[in-house]
């Protein structure tokens, strides 16, 4: 591990020197044998990525591509407001922090709602939150969407689930095969990456105690530009029945 003393020991910041060395640590077999662990500590989903490419990111004329930009993850905190324009329709869209900490700050985004749009990380069926390490961030999701999806301000809105990070449940599920999602999820019985996606789904459906409401799921990927459409289009829908509903 001589690479990360003299790595530690750099003060030029991401210098031709500092990059060598970054890319012999995440060579190193050790390095490797850690990243293959990678879901008994916390690590960006994204960490692989741009370790492969450091080299083009630290040279001099670096831009960043669409890709760059979709994996650099920034933590919500607070609440933020954006106002698209699509096809004539106005539509509000408030997006919250999703941290424990952040979540006493969601009960006045939910007043007047017309649709919910949940996403979830289904790739993270193995790990564990970063501000509880005891807690399935996954088993956390679920509990989460049920106590929304039944909260008593949202009972006429419309609810999109997203559940998102296919690539890397897909990447996982050729890796570690079911076994690793029955270690995590003993009740889990299938045998294939669909049944994975179906049984995970079911999970989420499940935490639904109003029959009369209706959820709509997609399954999408972390990095797939399609899927900003797809959000929109069903946002779109579903307000479109709202509208007719109240008529």
């Amino acid at each position: 591990m001589e690479q990360a003393k003299l790595l530690g020991d750099a003060t030029e910041g991401l210098t031709s020197k500092a990059v060598e060395l970054v890319q012999a640590l995440w060579t190193d077999a050790g390095i490797q044998q850690c990243l293959a662990r990678s879901s008994e500590f916390h690590l960006e989903d994204s960490a692989r990525y741009f370790l492969e490419n450091l080299a083009r990111i630290s040279s001099g004329t670096y831009i960043p591509t669409d890709q760059d930009i979709l994996l650099c993850r920034v933590m919500t905190t607070g609440v933020r407001e954006v106002v698209l324009e699509e096809d004539n329709m106005r539509i509000k869209v408030v997006d919250v922090g999703g941290q424990r900490s952040e979540r006493r700050k969601w009960l006045p985004s939910f007043e007047g709602a017309t649709a919910v749009i949940f996403m979830a990380a289904i790739s993270e069926y193995d790990q564990c939150l970063e501000e509880a390490e005891s807690q399935n961030r996954l088993l956390e999701a679920i509990t989460l969407f049920g106590q929304v999806v039944n909260s008593r301000w949202l009972l006429t809105s419309h609810f999109i689930l997203f559940l998102n990070k296919v690539d890397l449940l897909a990447a996982k599920y050729q890796e570690r095969g079911d076994e690793s999602v029955r270690k995590y999820w003993p009740e889990y019985e299938g045998t294939s990456y669909q049944d994975v996606l179906n049984f995970f789904q079911a999970k989420f459906l499940e935490v639904n105690q109003s029959k009369q409401k209706t959820i709509y799921t997609h399954f999408t990927s972390a990095v797939d530009r399609s899927s900003i459409s797809l959000v929109i289009d069903s946002v779109k829908v579903n307000v479109m029945n709202q509208v007719f509903i109240n008529i």
